[in-house]
């Protein structure tokens, strides 16, 4: 499961997902832009897949780890030129990748996640 991230002066990192598709911003599903979104992540992220990962397993959830990651990993930070003609991810971006949680302790929450994180900066 890959996730995209964002990050902004003002309020840090946040989800750029723009999932699920059927939420009533997106007209339930009418509105492709969420659908497309999938694409551009799927562009980008081909880029950068063979990039840094931070294991993030110890933190809680992405967001936290990304707060976490010192200001010298920025330094090394990829870019990667975004081509999608109505673009939703420019800037300094991260990328998620985790497995699915096991069909048993999916709706429970029992399940550890392993998440990595990548740095990227995105140009558009």
């Amino acid at each position: 499961m890959i996730l995209p991230y964002t990050h902004s002066q003002e309020a840090g990192w946040a989800s750029a997902a723009m999932y699920p598709h059927a939420q009533a911003q997106y007209a339930f599903g009418w509105n492709r832009v969420s659908r497309a979104q999938g694409v551009e992540v799927g562009l980008v992220y081909k880029e950068v897949v063979d990039g840094i990962w931070t294991d993030c397993t110890d933190y809680g959830d992405a967001i936290d780890c990304l707060d976490a990651l010192s200001d010298d990993s920025k330094a090394e930070v990829p870019t990667v030129a975004n081509l999608s003609p109505d673009p939703t991810l420019c800037g300094l971006s991260a990328f998620s990748k985790a497995p699915p949680a096991p069909w048993a302790y999916a709706n429970i929450g029992q399940a550890k996640q392993r998440i990595s994180i990548t740095l990227v900066e995105i140009t558009c």
